[in-house]
């Protein structure tokens, strides 16, 4: 009998996170807010309808990160 570990799949689902040029963007956290795409310096980052872009312009400054107001963006280290 082979057991396996569904918690690492619902896991999966409840945190919808997309790695974007240097950033995890958490979905589920996200409020669509513009904060990130009004500070980023090389303009890498479009609000789309309900959803964020990053580009591959993004060069990893992590600004983003920081101003976003309920921690939806995260580096990548």
């Amino acid at each position: 009998m082979v057991q396996l570990n569904i918690s690492l799949f619902f896991k999966k689902l409840k945190y919808r996170c997309d790695v974007l040029g240097g950033v995890i963007v958490n979905k589920n956290k996200c409020l669509y807010c513009g904060a990130c795409v009004a500070v980023c310096p090389v303009s890498a980052i479009e609000l789309i309808d309900t959803w964020i872009e990053i580009n591959e312009d993004c060069n990893d400054c992590g600004i983003c990160a920081k101003i976003c107001p309920v921690g939806a963006l995260e580096e990548l280290k």
